[in-house]
């Protein structure tokens, strides 16, 4: 999976951060004014992506599956709520 500039923009608008982790095999979710320890892992497949690990966030409060681009882009404003609520925990 190849994430689109707009992608990358609507998530750095949200104040977060994605980037691939090993040779592109797992996309990883973290707020960008943290230190990475806290993220989400996501298995990157043919058929989308799938939830792998969550580090410092309640794993249940992730979708299991995100089809396509598109479909995360629109799961960008509900990570990032997410994300800075359990952050301010």
């Amino acid at each position: 999976m190849i994430l689109s500039k707009t992608t990358m923009n609507m998530a750095e608008k949200r104040n977060i951060d994605l980037w691939f982790h090993e040779e592109s095999t797992q996309l990883m979710v973290s707020l960008l004014d943290c230190d990475h320890d806290a993220h989400v892992n996501y298995k990157v497949s043919p058929d989308g992506l799938f939830f792998d690990q969550a580090h410092g966030y309640d794993s249940e409060d992730w979708p299991n599956w995100i089809s396509d681009e598109k479909q995360l882009r629109a799961l960008l404003p509900l990570m990032a709520a997410e994300m800075k609520e359990q952050e301010g925990e």
